[in-house]
């Protein structure tokens, strides 16, 4: 073997050495590039589901909104039906005094006729008492100027 040739061989050997190093890495490479072609797919089917998850959230939001609205509406008629018992019961309760009050005034309307007949009876009894009592005094009177006449004639 000549110099040459054991350089040749040599030269043989570091490149199937190199090239087996190359193959290697070549294999790593392509082992890690089918890794990445498979983590990238599984992305993207994470992807697809994230997005119809997305898609699903946005369209119960959609719904959300829809019964909220719906639930904005429902409470403004709630409050207007509630407002309205409220002022209806008021309302009762108003006309129950009223009428309370219509039966006080109707027994005060009775007492003062009762008082007013009782005042009238007291002032006829006043006028019977005055006449009375000018009457008295008349005859009075009379019994005086006949005790002078009286007097007058011893």
């Amino acid at each position: 073997m000549t110099s040459s040739e054991t350089a040749l061989e040599c030269k043989f050997t570091d490149l199937s050495k190199e090239l087996a190093v190359e193959i290697s890495e070549m294999e790593a490479l392509k082992s890690d590039h089918l890794l990445k072609k498979i983590e990238i797919e599984a992305l993207r089917q994470k992807q697809t589901e994230l997005e119809t998850r997305i898609s699903d959230l946005l369209k119960a939001k959609g719904h959300l909104e829809n019964c909220f609205d719906e639930l904005k509406d429902e409470t403004v008629l709630l409050n207007s039906s509630l407002e309205t018992k409220v002022l209806q019961r008021q309302s009762s309760v108003l006309e129950k005094a009223k009428q309370d009050l219509e039966v006080q005034l109707s027994e005060l309307q009775k007492e003062n006729v009762q008082l007013s007949e009782w005042i009238s009876a007291m002032e006829a009894h006043l006028r019977y008492l005055t006449c009375e009592k000018e009457s008295c005094h008349l005859e009075l009177q009379h019994l005086e100027y006949q005790v002078d006449s009286l007097h007058d004639e011893i």
